[in-house]
């Protein structure tokens, strides 16, 4: 998965209920409603861990 950091995946869902939640997170970050084309999915990143130079 190019981009993508070792232990990380991606998942791309058309799923209703996971593309409406992620139009109620996109909402929330952004205050508006996303663009709605059609055949609208959504695309879930697992992060297994986090580096940090602060501890």
């Amino acid at each position: 998965m190019s981009g993508l950091p070792p232990g990380s995946s991606r998942t791309v869902s058309g799923d209703p209920r996971r593309v409406a939640e992620g139009v109620r997170r996109y909402t929330g970050r952004y205050w508006s409603a996303p663009p709605d084309p059609p055949g609208r999915v959504v695309v879930e990143i697992a992060v297994d861990r986090v580096m940090s130079l602060n501890n």
